[in-house]
Parts: C-alpha cells; structure tokens; sequence
C-alpha cells in the first residue's frame, strides 16, 4: 500500500470516528455568505424553501429569488400585468402535495396570495377584497399550511383563513375566548387583531396548532369551527406567557417551537409539552422576535434569533452552542439578525437574515480539520506533522547548514520504494533532495556542475520509483532523469527534434507506473509518453483528439479495472487506450462535467472516480 493510500484510509477512519449527535462535528462552523454580489436583489431574507426539482427559492424585500446554485432569477411585481407576482416583498412560501408553488407577499395593506404556475411563469393573485367576504381577509399573508385532509391554510396578520383551492373562496376562522379587541361577534372575538405567524398540525388527532401574536400556543379544532387555547400544564409558564413564533414537525409526530427563551418540544403522541431554557437568551422574554426552528438530518435543533444569532440545540445532551457574528472570522455567520432556516435535500443549511443576506453551512464539507501557519507559534503547520503531540516540525533550507535541505520551495515528495525511513523530495530551485527521517539529514542532488552525470535541472516537478528501484525525475525544462542509487550517477532523457523516439518535451508535468510497471510520463503541452523498460526509449501521444493539435494534459490515472484515465486542461477527461495509443472515450461539460479542466483525479472504494478542479466532483463508474 502506498502512503497515498495511507493518508486516504486515515482520513476515512478519523471520519468514521465522528459521533452524529455530537457538537464535535460542528466545532469550527464555518459558514459561506451569499450577499448582493452573488445576485441576490436585497439583504433581507424572509423565507426559505427547497422545492421538489432542487431549485431554492428564497423570499427577499425585494422579490421572488429561484436559485439553482449558480444563478438566480429574481421575480417582481410588472406594472399593468396581472400575471406577475402581486408584490415584490416575499413573507412566506409553501409547496402543496401536489407540487405547487405558493408565495404569500405583504406590506402595509398590500400584498396578496400567489400561485407559480412553472410552466408559463405566471402568477395567479388571491387579494383581500373588502367587498367580498369569501376573499382573503387581508394582503399581508404570513403563514401557508395544507393538513393531511387537504384543506389549504391561509395566515394573515388579521387572522386565519380556509381557502378552496376549486371555487377560490376563503373561509374566516375566529378566537373563542377574547384574544383581541373586536368584540363584533359577541363574546367571540374576530381575529383581524392578530397576527398568525406559522400553522402546524397535531398528527394524532388533526387539530391545527397555531402560532400568533398572543402568547401560548393555539389550536383549532375543524368540527367545532373556532381557535381555542391550547391547555399547557403548570409550570410551563415560558410557553403560556410569549408568542410562538415558528414550527418545525419531524417525521415520529415531535414539532419543535420557536421561542424566544429557548425551545418548547410537543409529542403529539403522548400529548406532552417540554421546555428547555436557553441559558444565553435575553433577559426579556416579552420581546417579540422571530425564532425559526429546524431539527437537521443528524438530530441536532436549530434556531434563529433575530438580534442574537444562530443556536444549535442537541436533544441527546439538552446543552447549546451559539454562533455569532465575528468580525476577526470571515467564516463565521455574517450578521445576527436570523429571519429563517431550512435545510436543503443533501443537508445544507441555508439562514437567511435581515440586513444580511444568506449563509449557508455545510456540515460535510468543513468535516477536516484546518491546519494553518501561525507566525507566532513555532509548533504550526510548516513541515512534518506528529499526531500524537499534534504539532509541527520544520524543516527548512540553512545556508550555514549542508544536510539542511536545499530550498524551501517544495514541488513533490514520494516514499521510497525499498527503505521506508527515506523520503525523495523534489524542489522548485534546489534540486533533488534525499530525506532520512531517523537522522533528519538531507543529501542534496543539484544541477551545479557540468558533470553528466549531475541531474540535469534544478526545478524538480515530479518523482516515481519503478520496480527495480531506479528515481525516476520530471524536471521543468531538463527532461527526464534516472538515478541509480548504486552508482550515484544520473542518465537524462531529453527532448530531439530529430528523434521521433525521444521524449516529446522537457517540461514533465507528471510520472506515473502504471500496475504492470510502465512508466508513463505527461508533458506541459505535447501530450504524453510510453518509456520502454528495456530499450528506454519512448513512444509519444502527442494529440489524444485526431482534430486538435497537441494536448495540455494535466494528470494520469489508473483504476482497479486497468482503465487508463489522462485529464487535460482543456478536453476535459479521456479513457485512454495503452494498446491503441488513441483515447476512446472523452468525457467533457457535454458529457456532465462542471468544465473541461482537470487537475487531480481519485478513485473511492465502489469504483467511482473523483476529479478535482477547483471543488471536487463525482465521476460514476460503470
């Protein structure tokens, strides 16, 4: 096994070691920042949703964002066109059962339902008419929720809604104790004094639970046809006494609840409320905020707050950890005014805030720890890393000391074959270093003399060690070298115009042994070459496409199933047939792939290949 292989394998266990429901995998957050640079019309994030096809749609104060990760389309109101959106200040968002899209937009008295219709691009509108009382009972729509019976729920900030999706008719739903100051149906009072902030519902028994301006949780029953307070036992005074602001219903009946103190947990299923304080909340809990509340794939709950940044909650240890705005980290969340939370399909956690923009954090992608120079620690990343102590050793070029090593500049560096205590190290200006790890001696091999037998470059790009124990050198202008480690002596491989069995250029990008031992070696922009082991001479594959001229090629590569890969700069990736000389198959941006420049390229245990520009991207076997 290589120490490639070795590196990889390592990585792969202290991954596997990471407990799911652990704060650890989520030390160090680091959150990406999606502002108006990136496209998006306004800072301010209202709401957040993935819908069926992938896309996020995001709801600004200043129109309808769909985004698909790399662009977005922004949707606004269009003066005299009734099709379009009815208001460009987005509140809310909601996808149906039957995959409609849902926009409720408000501001002031204007605003409006909206439904998306995909394939024409158009909006049909919903507007509180004060004329007609089967209309929405005003323009500000907060809240979308279909029940499991179908019946679609609409929130206001004068109350809650019934509306037929047929007919387009909407029903008006009220308080049964005296919850406002509309005293118009007497000793029942109108909801048109409060706001509904988020409507849920209790699988086991299909009542609504509701959200609202008033403090405690609210519920309707659909057969008695009025909201009622929900019964919350004593002692739970942190839930009766602030408003709930947000919702968020796993999969087993548990709906987690937004608010400002903390977080309050119902069990539908035993019909149970806990409350678990935040101990680094704000000292007033009167306070209106908005609190939106996610579980995330691994268990761990989620919450904004809007003047104090994001909490994580873990239920298996009932502890929290707070992120917030650092100015010194440009990773951490930027702003701490959390509007909403929504984790996408692979589980990424978009936040959206007010004044901010949108974050978003990726749990796998940040798994690795970051190692980094610190001028002022000696013990930072520089050279060789011990594990057991966790810290550095360096290793750097001394004028005064010969067995340093010869530069700091370093191209490459490959394990020897036959000793494993000596590393082989390549460098841009110093030559060929020998590295004994016991003696920590280095024995320099350099381009200072006009002796033949020295290595014929200082600038040293590439190293390979074939079965017999030869150093095998890409230089970078001098062509190839072998070093015989018996005589000391180098034989140098060069390019002539005049031998068609000569390598094909001096700048050697890359060498690679193939597994029957052949060395194949990649030149900066005259293809490839094949060195024969006996006759050492080479034959060369300049062009891998018949209609273009030589190929930049970047990185060989062979699978478990002997397939030779060859990724080029600008022809993207070719199966390469040894026998044939010719590519058989090229893979480029028509095929899949994100671009056509490949610079690295991996294969994972199922036989899938992985290559790496600037993001790393799966490439399926088969």
């Amino acid at each position: 096994m290589t120490h490639y292989a070795h590196i990889v394998l390592t990585f792969l266990f202290l991954l596997s070691a990471i407990h799911t429901s652990s704060f650890s995998q989520y030390d160090d957050a680091k959150f990406e920042h999606i502002t108006t640079v990136d496209g998006l019309p306004d800072l301010i994030i209202k709401c957040i949703l993935q819908d069926h096809l992938g896309f996020i749609w995001l709801g600004t104060a200043n129109g309808l964002v769909k985004y698909n990760g790399y662009s977005m389309k922004i949707y606004r109101p269009k003066p005299g066109d009734s099709t379009s959106i009815s208001h460009s200040v987005i509140v809310s968002l909601y996808e149906d059962k039957h995959n409609n899209l849902w926009i409720g937009t408000g501001w002031g008295e204007l605003g409006g339902l909206n439904l998306f219709d995909r394939a024409t691009e158009t909006f049909t509108r919903y507007l509180h008419n004060p004329n007609d009382t089967t209309s929405v009972n005003h323009n500000f729509i907060t809240s979308i929720y279909e029940d499991n019976e179908g019946r679609f729920w609409i929130g206001t900030i004068e109350g809650l809604n019934l509306l037929d999706k047929i007919n387009g008719k909407f029903q008006h739903f009220y308080f049964k104790d005296s919850a406002s100051s509309d005293k118009s149906k007497g000793n029942v009072s109108s909801l048109k004094e409060g706001t509904i902030y988020d409507i849920t519902e209790n699988l086991s028994n299909g009542d609504l639970l509701i959200g609202a301006q008033f403090p405690g949780l609210w519920k309707l029953n659909f057969n008695k046809k009025h909201i009622e307070k929900f019964f919350v036992p004593e002692g739970m005074n942190k839930v009766n006494n602030v408003p709930i602001t947000d919702f968020y219903q796993t999969d087993n009946g548990i709906i987690w609840m937004g608010i400002r103190t903390g977080l309050a947990k119902f069990d539908s299923k035993r019909n149970e409320i806990s409350f678990y304080p935040d101990p680094l909340s704000p000292v007033n809990e009167m306070e209106y905020d908005f609190n939106p509340v996610l579980q995330d794939h691994q268990g761990m709950v989620w919450k904004g707050i809007f003047r104090d940044g994001l909490i994580q909650f873990d239920p298996h240890t009932e502890k929290y950890k707070r992120y917030k705005y650092d100015k010194l980290n440009s990773s951490s969340l930027y702003g701490e005014n959390v509007r909403s939370l929504m984790e996408d399909h692979s589980g990424i956690i978009w936040i959206g805030k007010h004044w901010y923009g949108l974050d978003k954090y990726d749990c796998k992608k940040w798994k690795f720890k970051n190692y980094s120079n610190d001028p002022g620690n000696p013990n930072s990343l520089s050279n060789k890393f011990d594990r057991q102590n966790n810290q550095f050793y360096h290793y750097r070029h001394d004028p005064d000391n010969s067995f340093s090593i010869s530069s700091d500049s370093i191209r490459c560096i490959t394990a020897d074959n036959l000793d494993e205590n000596i590393l082989w190290i390549g460098t841009r200006s110093g030559g060929l270093n020998k590295f004994d790890t016991r003696s920590g001696i280095f024995t320099h091999y350099k381009n200072d003399s006009p002796d033949i037998n020295n290595i014929s470059h200082t600038s040293i790009n590439t190293i390979a060690i074939d079965d017999k124990g030869i150093i095998w050198c890409g230089t970078w202008g001098g062509g190839l070298n072998s070093f015989d480690r018996n005589t000391g002596k180098f034989t140098h491989f060069k390019h002539d115009p005049n031998d068609p069995k000569s390598i094909s250029q001096n700048q050697i990008a890359q060498i690679y042994k193939d597994h029957s031992g052949i060395l194949w070696i990649s030149t900066n922009t005259q293809g490839i070459n094949r060195l024969d082991p006996n006759t050492r001479t080479f034959t060369q594959y300049r062009s891998l496409l018949k209609e273009a001229g030589s190929t930049v090629t970047t990185v060989m590569y062979e699978d478990v199933r002997g397939k030779f890969w060859v990724g080029t700069s600008k022809s993207g990736l070719h199966l390469f047939d040894r026998k044939k000389g010719i590519s058989i198959k090229n893979f480029t941006e028509k095929d899949g792939l994100s671009n056509n420049w490949v610079v690295g390229i991996l294969e994972d245990d199922s036989g899938n290949l992985w290559r790496r520009r600037t993001w790393i991207e799966l490439f399926p076997s088969g």
